[in-house]
């Protein structure tokens, strides 16, 4: 799962890769889906919790993309920093009743 998040790296687009003086924290993304959960091992390192928000909120934006077939769906990206802590969500749904 942790590939699929790595399509729209906000970090590099901004500069933010390379050797840095300080480390940045890591966020995770994680998708839940129908009570299912894709925990993601990885993790990306981002600035601060607002770069990992947009990041969710793009990943979402894809995600739905290549998820609409005519078909209901409902996902939750949730946002944890490395201490395991949720510090944001990103849901999308599409009902096509």
């Amino acid at each position: 799962m942790a590939s699929f998040f790595n399509l729209f790296p906000v970090a590099a687009r901004n500069g933010w890769t390379g050797p840095d003086l300080v480390r940045m924290p890591r966020f995770y993304f994680d998708l839940r889906k129908e009570g299912d959960l894709t925990v993601d091992k990885e993790g990306a390192e981002l600035p601060d919790v607002a770069a990992a928000r947009q990041e969710a909120v793009l990943a979402a934006a894809h995600l739905v993309l290549e998820l609409f077939k005519g078909a209901s769906f409902a996902y939750t990206i949730e946002i944890r920093d490395e201490h395991g802590k949720v510090v944001g969500r990103s849901t999308m749904s599409l009902d096509q009743s």
